[in-house]
């Protein structure tokens, strides 16, 4: 079945018979549409809609020491949820799919050295990572990520830091999750 073409209404043009049949025709085809994609009822929507949140954590000011790998989800703060957990070791997903992950470090001022992010999955699977030059004394340097990434149910994501100045930085943070398929 296929989309038919909107006819245009005018006197006689159209009899009521051939518009109530592409009415019909199409409707049928959004029904079609929609069951492909597991909406079968008024409640349906509502459910794929939660489901389609994340969430998002957010922390300041945490130490990430020179040539050192540091997860900064531990002192972050949630701000909204569906389908997610917090911890200190990241955000577990509740639900297999593609999740967009998102994440950002801002660096304290110091003229010398890269920074980087990445996204850490359960453990062990590194993704995502950006390294970025100092932009020099006086500016915080700010390094983002993202990626699209196939989770399974109980997967964590956590957010790393590193950099290389020399010296001790203090970093703020966000790391988000939005969840693009049901």
């Amino acid at each position: 079945m296929s989309w038919t073409s909107t006819k245009t209404w005018t006197s006689g043009a159209v009899t009521a018979a051939e518009m109530n049949e592409q009415v019909s025709d199409n409707l049928d085809w959004v029904k079609d549409a929609l069951t492909t994609h597991g909406i079968t009822s008024d409640v349906t929507p509502g459910a794929l809609i939660t489901d389609m949140y994340g969430a998002s954590i957010t922390g300041s000011s945490v130490n990430v020491a020179s040539g050192s790998d540091v997860r900064l989800t531990s002192s972050g703060s949630a701000d909204w949820s569906s389908g997610t957990s917090f911890g200190p070791t990241g955000i577990t997903v509740s639900r297999a799919g593609l999740w967009l992950a998102i994440g950002q470090g801002q660096f304290a001022s110091n003229g010398t050295g890269w920074r980087q992010v990445w996204f850490d999955v359960t453990g062990g699977t590194t993704y995502g990572k950006v390294s970025l030059a100092s932009c020099g004394s006086g500016a915080m340097t700010g390094v983002s990520t993202s990626m699209v990434l196939q989770l399974t149910a109980d997967q964590v994501v956590t957010i790393y830091a590193r950099q290389n100045s020399g010296s001790t930085l203090a970093v703020n943070y966000v790391l988000q999750l939005h969840r693009l398929s049901v």
